[in-house]
């Protein structure tokens, strides 16, 4: 993950959106999870004229790339409150991109999950359970996935519609 091109990978963003537009499409929204949220705040960051929100799943980008605290577009975060992945997107990094949402002045909700580590979304399929307790991410926790289902379509419903 560290050798990941920051800048050319929102650049590609960037022009998946564009086409988007080219297509009719008049509001986009940007989601991802893991290495995929992160990308998610870099490109509200860097394109907030390109997406009406962004709603990034445990995943914050390195701040020295991408200032959040100048964030404009509206956010939704989810974090699993057990993620052990420090400066990435365990709580403390979690609750450092809240205080900068806030200071950004930007509307935001930044969700932390009981009960549940980093990559808490993913499904059930075995093989994937026992790769995820090998790496510590923690149980999957289908009521607190059902809540983050809820939330990111109603957060997407209201920007997008």
């Amino acid at each position: 993950m560290t050798n990941l091109d920051f800048p050319q990978a929102v650049e590609e963003i960037k022009q998946t959106a564009e086409f988007l537009k080219q297509e009719g499409a008049t509001k986009i929204g940007v989601t991802g999870f893991c290495m995929g949220g992160a990308l998610t705040i870099a490109a509200g960051v860097k394109c907030p004229d390109h997406f009406a929100c962004a709603a990034p799943f445990y995943g914050v980008p390195p701040q020295e790339y991408f200032d959040y605290s100048t964030m404009k577009v509206p956010v939704q975060a989810h974090f699993g409150a057990e993620d052990k992945l420090e400066g990435f997107s365990d709580p403390a990094t979690a609750k450092k991109l809240e205080e900068a949402l806030k200071k950004a002045g930007c509307e935001h909700e930044v969700h932390l999950y009981d009960g549940v580590g980093h990559a808490f979304m993913n499904g059930m399929v075995p093989e994937w359970q026992e790769k995820k307790k090998a790496l510590g991410f923690g149980d999957h926790v289908p009521a607190q996935v059902e809540m983050a289902w809820e939330r990111l379509f109603g957060f997407l419903g209201k920007h997008l519609s």
